[in-house]
């Protein structure tokens, strides 16, 4: 299997993340990139505080099927 291949359910995953961080009032305006591989969700882009990281990061978690979140989010 070809390493650049996304799975359906990393593709599934990746958007439902997209949405709840879109649900989220102060996260909807944030730069937040989400890419999923191995049901592993990399979280990258900016957000304004610590407390907008560990929400963005619970936003992940509590998608179904995610085993690990990567937090690579930027405080600016």
């Amino acid at each position: 299997k070809n390493a650049a291949t996304v799975s359906k359910e990393d593709q599934a995953i990746t958007r439902q993340v997209q949405v709840r961080l879109k649900q989220q009032r102060h996260l909807a305006n944030q730069p937040i990139y989400v890419s999923t591989t191995n049901n592993t969700v990399t979280l990258s882009g900016r957000v304004a505080s610590a407390s907008q990281r560990d929400a963005a990061v619970r936003c992940a978690y509590q998608v179904s099927g995610v085993k690990l979140v990567i937090d690579d989010l930027i405080i600016r």
